[in-house]
């Protein structure tokens, strides 16, 4: 009697935890295509901001125009970080996320009006926190 209760007591735990797998390995599929579609829609997003792009490259052949240089950089890094954040998304590695950063604060180095004092620091906090 004690062996028949430990026998459906284990097949008890046995399917318990057949099902607990079967729920999670859902769950990660789940998730896996919410990124990918993640993934599709900062695709489509990106091939609709190179329209702009493109279009404003004539105006860089004005020399005396300096936004203008300025905008299109913007433009330009916000698409290279878009690519670069559609990899993370497919890749899954501690690399792509760090490429992901690297090009976020390359951007702001070279985009923003800091002076090189706060640029060093932000860097500095942002590396030591």
């Amino acid at each position: 009697m004690k062996d028949c209760t430990e026998a459906r007591l284990r097949e008890r735990i046995l399917r318990k935890s057949k099902h607990n797998h079967a729920f999670t390995d859902w769950l990660e599929l789940v998730t896996e295509i919410l990124e990918i579609a993640v993934a599709v829609i900062v695709l489509i997003g990106f091939v609709l901001s190179v329209v702009p792009i493109v279009r404003d490259m004539p105006a860089l052949l004005d020399s005396s125009n300096e936004y203008t240089f300025h905008i299109f950089l913007e433009h330009a890094f916000n698409l290279v970080i878009g690519i670069e954040f559609i990899r993370m998304l497919i890749k899954h590695t501690p690399g792509s996320a760090l490429e992901v950063l690297l090009f976020a604060i390359a951007r702001h180095m070279v985009l923003s009006d800091d002076s090189a004092l706060e640029l060093v620091l932000g860097r500095w906090s942002w590396c030591s926190g």
